[in-house]
């Protein structure tokens, strides 16, 4: 994988909380839960290969809210409760490369009484968006 050409934390350009999770003290909780989140929120400058497994991670929590929402909208389908529930979802994709957020978009609120349906519109959905914003580019 590319690593980002910059490694810096252009603070002044992101929104407040960047600059208030590195530097403030965490409030609520226990002293204890507050002492492993100022421990813990505090990620220093990483290696090539600590950045590499940081994103590797953060790809890999994308599969797996990909796969919960699947378990869910299954779920829904299972216990007969598509008809009376109502489901949105967001989608955000950020460039590492670039270090910005460079498309979103959100279902429309929808009923998902046939869960295959929703997730085909949802998917096709995005696909064009993206395809129009020049994120997605056809295989060679």
């Amino acid at each position: 994988m590319d690593l980002p050409p910059h490694r810096r934390r252009d603070l002044e350009h992101r929104p407040w909380w960047h600059r208030a999770a590195l530097e403030n003290a965490p409030l609520g909780g226990t002293p204890e839960q507050r002492r492993v989140r100022e421990e813990y929120s505090r990620i220093g400058p990483q290696t090539d290969a600590q950045l590499r497994e940081l994103i590797a991670n953060y790809y890999g929590m994308i599969s797996l809210v990909d796969h919960q929402l699947g378990r869910l909208l299954a779920a829904l389908h299972d216990e007969g409760l598509t008809e009376d529930t109502i489901v949105s979802v967001e989608t955000l994709v950020y460039s590492v490369n670039q270090d910005k957020l460079v498309w979103a978009g959100m279902s429309e609120t929808t009923n998902p009484s046939k869960v295959d349906a929703f997730i085909k519109e949802l998917s096709t959905g995005a696909i064009k968006e993206m395809k129009k914003a020049g994120l997605l580019v056809p295989a060679k």
